[in-house]
């Protein structure tokens, strides 16, 4: 049991560092405990270490004094407090990587043209007429352009390529 600002803690959990590895001592006051992490560590590293080991909230220390205080009251309440700099860094950890260009096995010289014309609302037969090519080649070409952009419509193989900048 603890106090606060004139808050009664009555669960205490802490989390232990040691050499950045966290580990959980629990002190058992007749109800679930809550942790919450209040360190001076905002690396990725110390972060997840903390929430891995049972920690239902982690603030920076270096916030101000009221916010400290508002997310102890939160994680009385059930709540898990983050201050903004730590979801920040787990929102960057999260974040899906972007696809770019290189990403992709390249179109060919020919495919690139395929894919010119057909962002420019030509039929697959109009296509193999400009270029002198079967409508069956065009086809065949438009669908491997698909498979490289792993795409399933002409829709989404323009938005796509204009996305990695290969047409404008």
């Amino acid at each position: 049991m603890g106090c606060f600002a004139g808050r009664v803690l009555l669960g205490l959990c802490l989390l232990v560092s040691c050499c950045g590895a966290y580990s959980q001592i629990d002190i058992d006051v007749g109800i679930e405990g809550r942790a919450l992490v209040i360190s001076g560590f905002q690396d990725e590293h110390n972060v997840f270490k903390a929430l891995e080991a049972g920690a239902q909230g982690y603030v920076y220390k270096l916030e101000e004094d009221d916010k400290i205080i508002d997310a102890i009251d939160y994680i009385l309440q059930g709540g898990a407090p983050i201050s903004p700099i730590i979801a920040r860094l787990m929102l960057k950890k999260f974040k899906a990587p972007e696809v770019k260009a290189f990403d992709i096995e390249p179109l060919t010289e020919k495919q690139q043209d395929i894919l010119l014309y057909v962002s420019q609302g030509f039929t697959s037969r109009e296509i193999a007429e400009k270029l002198g090519i079967s409508y069956y080649t065009v086809t065949t070409h438009i669908k491997n352009i698909y498979e490289k952009l792993q795409v399933n419509s002409r829709a989404e193989a323009i938005y796509e390529a204009r996305k990695m900048g290969l047409i404008d």
